[in-house]
This record gives C-alpha cells, structure tokens and sequence, in this order.
C-alpha cells in the first residue's frame, strides 16, 4: 500500500470515529476557505457564521424570554480603553430578586483573534438556563489591534469590576467561577494565577471559586503531538493555531512566556476545583489532557469527547452529540457549584 493509499485509509478510519453530524458540518466548513488564508475582519465574520448555521441558535434558545441581558462597560488601562461586559440572567425580574444569583465569568474563545459577544450569544444563553447563573460574558480586546497581552489584562479587569460592583449586579461573588472555550479557557485559568500575572498592569483582587474549561489553549508554542496530527475533517487545524498566535503575539518568540503558554510555566496556582473537557479531533486535545495531569484528580475532573471536533459548541444545534457535550458541561458546572 503506497503513502496515497495509507493517507486515505486513515482518513476512512478517522471518519468512522467522528460523529456523524459534526463530520458533516466539518465538510461543509471545508467548502469556505480555511480562516488562515483570510483577514482577520472575515476570519471573524465566518466564525460567526458557522454559530448561525450549526449551533445553538438552531434549538430557538434565542427565544427563550426567561433571560434577560443587560450590557455594562469596563474602563480599561489598555489601548482598548473600555469594553463591554454582557450579564446573562435566568430570570427577568433582575431587581426584584432579593437573593443574589451565582455568576459565571465567561470568556469567548477564538484564539484571541477571533469571536465575539456575538460568536457566543447562544451558548451563553444555555450556560445561563442551564446552570441558573448569571452568565457574565466579557468582550476583550483581540489581536491584532490589541496585541498580547490585553486580552488577559482585560479578563482580569472584567472579574475585578464584577466582584466591585457584585450588589448592583444583584450576583454572589462568593460562588463565582470563570469558564471559557479555547482562548477563553486559557483567559480563566489565567484569571487565577496571582504570581504569574503580577507582571502585568493590573492585580487579581479576588479569588474565584472554581474553573471550567473547554478544551483549553494552553500552548501556543505548537510542539504537542496532537498538533502534528494531520486530521482532514476537524475545524481548527495546526495552520489556524498559528494564524491565531500571530495575529495574538504579534512576536512568535513570546510563545515560550508562560502568560502565553501558561502549561509551560514551571509553576501555575491550582488550588480551586475544575473540570475540563477536551475534544479528540483538535490540535489543542494535548494541552487539556496536560493541565488536568498537573490538576491531579481529586480537584480536576476530566472527561474527553472522542467523537467530537474541537470547536462542538459551535455545532451543537446540528449535533445531537454535540448538544449532550455542552449539557454534560452544563452538569459539571452545577455540580462544582453545589460543590462550594
């Protein structure tokens, strides 16, 4: 059997493993072009697209009137001076409440490069329902406006401002977690690591009360195995990860900094509960199956989606598996939750 033949065999085999659906809307992604060889302004606009024609929008949850959104702006000492943060309620009557509702930090991923408020809408709108949190997503500077590392001090100034401002927000400061996809895993572990980001031009004033992540960047130097696996159908591909770095670092030697790479750093504050779940088709798999290593057991649960595609979320009102996926992440927040 030659290489060709070899080649096609594997990709067969590797059909066989996907589900089903994600492997469909994985083909029909392969038609547009790969988000590498496009601007940044467009990279953004198919991402968003993708979340319109395969995710959650599709199950009506943006008819759901049992959540409200309330938008608020974050003044910033970074060159993107104020950003906005959106507070996803599971109730209407926000005010009239007079117990405070837990909150989630969420950050968006897309290789701080690409997503949106936008991007997630929808998914953030389940977290909510789902978990009966106030869901609070942050709209962070990307690169390459704003370069490496804004989008971490940003994180960290939405989750002081949140923590500050906890009674007009009508939320629970004391059962708050962060959770993010991708980027945005990598932006709440980060909102963490008090001695890593004392670096940085801004201080962690509070301390959160659990992580969780899905399938977290956490490597953007590219030297894991799952980034040389050369896997045909899956959405985010070594070429992308790097498009994604560069736009982000601006400087591919800043890879080795342990803020851009925090699984590299000799030493990362893992001392609050997490789960995280990580995907088989996906350059990233490695760098989840890596953190939940150094986490330990006892405070890190791990399940991995072997049928899954990096970037599930996205497909999950096509995907009868990937919808399962985002509701066993929805599960694992509320058990960390009664957990406190």
């Amino acid at each position: 059997m030659n290489n060709a033949q070899n080649t096609k065999a594997e990709h067969t085999e590797l059909e066989k493993r996907m589900d089903e659906q994600q492997l469909f809307a994985c083909k029909f992604a392969k038609w547009t072009p790969s988000l590498h060889y496009l601007p940044v302004w467009m990279s953004r606009q198919n991402y968003e697209l993708l979340d319109t024609l395969f995710g959650l929008k599709r199950t009506g949850i943006k008819k759901d009137t049992t959540i409200q959104t309330i938008d608020h702006w974050v003044e910033s000492s970074t060159s993107v001076k104020r950003f906005k943060i959106r507070c996803y309620y599971p109730h209407t009557k926000i005010n009239e409440s007079k117990t405070p509702t837990d909150a989630l930090m969420f950050f968006h991923g897309g290789g701080c490069a690409i997503g949106s408020l936008k991007s997630h809408d929808a998914f953030c709108r389940f977290l909510s329902k789902q978990t009966k949190s106030c869901v609070i997503a942050v709209d962070y500077g990307l690169g390459p406006k704003h370069p490496y590392p804004t989008a971490i001090i940003n994180a960290i100034e939405a989750t002081n401002y949140v923590h500050q401002n906890a009674k007009t927000l009508n939320i629970n400061p004391d059962t708050m977690g962060a959770s993010g996809d991708s980027a945005g895993a990598y932006l709440s572990l980060l909102c963490n690591q008090t001695e890593l980001t004392k670096i940085l031009s801004v201080d962690i004033q509070y301390s959160l009360k659990y992580l969780a992540l899905l399938y977290p960047m956490l490597d953007l130097t590219g030297a894991s195995e799952s980034y040389k696996e050369h896997r045909p159908y899956q959405i985010l591909t070594p070429d992308v990860m790097q498009y994604f770095a560069r736009h982000y670092l601006q400087d591919m030697s800043k890879a080795q900094d342990e803020l851009a790479s925090p699984v590299l750093a000799k030493s990362l504050n893992l001392d609050i509960p997490c789960f995280t779940m990580t995907a088989e088709f996906d350059p990233l798999r490695d760098d989840g199956f890596r953190l939940a290593t150094r986490y330990g057991k006892d405070l890190c649960e791990h399940i991995h989606a072997d049928d899954s595609t990096h970037g599930f979320i996205h497909l999950a009102g096509h995907s009868k598996k990937a919808l399962a996926h985002c509701q066993r992440f929805a599960e694992a927040i509320i058990k960390l939750k009664d957990s406190l």
